[in-house]
């Protein structure tokens, strides 16, 4: 066997993000231009707060859920395909950061369809590895990761306000939306960001990212960023790789960042072994990658809301001018028997402001693994209401705590 040593950035960071859940909508040619420039179209079925984008997709005949990971120049199968996987063809190392290296397998990947997408059995190759701490940190089932080594033929176009993924033959912009050069991180897609005060550095751009920050700095320029007074230190995190979960620090920008004329709109980092931007900072804009190219389009988003839905405890909330607002109380759920109502702003849990919460830290306390009580202010109109939050299901099967995200210190 070749023995082969290759940087696949496929790292995944803990902290709270976007999960989108999507399911295909077969492009229907009506004979215009537009739907012939459509490979796939992925309409995007609920938005829950922010972690992976999930597509559907068809393995050996199976259907599946795959993340969209521009982050991992590899795609990647869960271990639960390696029987069908055969002999590996090569090995490799994995650099997980600030871990260090994992030895990986590669395999022949097999058949895979992702909507009018085919690949595999051609040559193309996986990784095999164990995706249970990812699934858990989603809460949903996915069989594997789609990275570079499929995308990099492709157009990426993906739009939050429209509710899609897409990938096309062509990009489709509005006209006089400047394409920002694309370069490359270990063969993932970087952008080169002016740091103001700073210089430049090279940022890849990951929808892999699980984090509710803009994205990451590399150890070196987080430290030189703080020393400098253009980074404010503000709380530490914890981090899972695939090679396992380490402490980082997290810190606030205290200036710009630009590509070109466009000042990006991004502040709040995470340490880590490389710099990024991650799929949060994506997310504010229409993003479409023109691979084939080398070069990239972000398009700013009207609405910058951050919706946070936890299915367990029937309740759904908004982010919005750093308060969370309830937009959605399901019938029977803990939340309404707790006396939740939508249009309820979250005021404080245990004494702490919600407002200082990330969405992450939010998620956490209000998912039903807790034992211990909860003491929740409520603003409804103008009065104050107290509540006491315990979970008590009876026969209930709740998942357990394995999700972790940032603590302040």
């Amino acid at each position: 066997m070749i023995v082969e040593a290759l940087r696949v950035a496929s790292r995944m960071t803990i902290l709270a993000t976007v999960l989108w859940q999507a399911s295909v909508a077969n492009a229907q040619s009506d004979g215009n231009k537009q739907t012939t420039n459509v490979i796939a179209r992925f309409a995007v079925d609920t938005i829950e707060d922010l972690m992976f984008v999930l597509l559907p997709a068809t393995i050996q005949g199976k259907s599946c859920f795959v993340a969209l990971d521009t982050g991992s120049s590899t795609s990647v199968l869960d271990i639960s395909w390696r029987p069908v996987l055969g002999e590996p063809v090569a090995k490799g190392l994995v650099d997980t950061g600030l871990q260090g290296d994992v030895a990986v397998d590669y395999f022949r990947a097999p058949q895979i369809s992702l909507g009018g997408l085919q690949f595999g059995g051609d040559g193309a190759e996986v990784l095999c590895q164990d995706l249970k701490p990812f699934r858990e940190l989603a809460e949903q089932m996915f069989d594997g990761i789609v990275g570079m080594n499929v995308l990099e033929e492709h157009v990426l176009r993906i739009d939050v306000d429209d509710g899609s993924v897409m990938l096309l033959k062509a990009p489709d912009v509005p006209s006089g939306t400047p394409a920002l050069p694309l370069k490359s991180v270990h063969g993932n897609p970087a952008l080169d960001v002016t740091i103001e005060g700073n210089g430049i550095a090279r940022f890849m751009l990951d929808t892999g990212s699980l984090s509710d920050d803009s994205g990451t700095l590399a150890a070196p320029l987080f430290r030189s960023l703080t020393r400098r007074r253009l980074l404010l230190p503000v709380e530490h995190a914890s981090a899972t790789t695939l090679g396992g979960q380490h402490d980082v620090q997290a810190g606030r920008l205290q200036t710009r960042l630009s590509v070109g004329d466009l000042t990006l709109d991004a502040s709040e980092f995470t340490e880590a072994y490389d710099n990024s931007l991650g799929l949060h900072f994506l997310s504010r804009y229409v993003v479409t990658f023109d691979f084939p190219n080398e070069v990239v389009y972000l398009e700013p988003l009207r609405r910058m809301a951050r919706t946070l839905s936890i299915a367990a405890s029937g309740i759904d909330l908004i982010r919005s001018r750093g308060q969370y607002r309830v937009t959605g109380v399901r019938r029977g759920g803990i939340a309404q028997m707790r006396g939740f109502r939508e249009g309820d702003i979250l005021e404080s849990i245990n004494g702490i402001e919600a407002s200082s919460l990330r969405i992450c830290a939010l998620r956490l306390v209000l998912s039903p693994h807790r034992s211990d009580p909860l003491r929740i202010v409520l603003r409804r109109d103008k009065r104050m209401l107290r509540l006491t939050w315990r979970f008590v299901q009876e026969g209930a099967r709740c998942r357990p705590a394995t999700r972790q995200c940032r603590s302040r210190r």
